[in-house]
């Protein structure tokens, strides 16, 4: 019998993040002794026991919940975002079989006409020589929305 989810480990209830951080892991420029670094974590072995905490297949340490919310923020983590927000690569297919090539060019303008308009309200944002915290979070309410079928866009172009 399998034992419930509150008693199970977080690394087995919550694979498919701890697989995505390894994945937005591998693409940061330094892996796991550049992230402890940027993350304010020291010592000889930061770097080991930060890739212990996200290694999923790493039963033995778990992170904490800053250690995730450290990562999210410093990673920028495109597939765990994604998995955190329940939205896939898996539900856009830009595939040569699920979009021709008609689609998938419409698909990117229409994108860089929605970055245009963040690049236009981050312009006016900073014409007045600083940005507050509400023209920071406009901004960022611009860009949440495109952030998932960018990723997922990009994931398939690279596969």
């Amino acid at each position: 019998m399998e034992k419930p989810k509150s008693e199970q480990h977080v690394k087995v209830v919550h694979r498919a993040l701890f697989v995505a951080f390894r994945k937005d892991v591998r693409r940061h420029p330094g892996g796991y002794p550049a992230l402890a670094s940027e993350m304010g974590r020291t010592g000889v072995n930061a770097h080991v026991v930060l890739s212990g905490r996200f290694n999923p297949d790493d039963l033995g340490h778990s992170p904490t919940a800053k250690d995730i919310l450290d990562m999210l923020e410093t990673l920028r983590a495109g597939y765990a975002q994604n998995v955190l927000s329940g939205y896939g690569s898996d539900r856009v297919d830009f595939s040569e079989q699920g979009m021709t090539e008609a689609d998938r060019a419409a698909f990117c303008l229409r994108q860089i006409g929605e970055l245009a308009d963040v690049i236009r309200a981050k312009s006016e944002a900073v014409a007045d020589g600083r940005v507050d915290r509400r023209e920071h979070r406009e901004i960022a309410n611009l860009l949440r929305p495109l952030l998932p079928e960018l990723t997922a866009f990009c994931d398939a172009v690279e596969e």
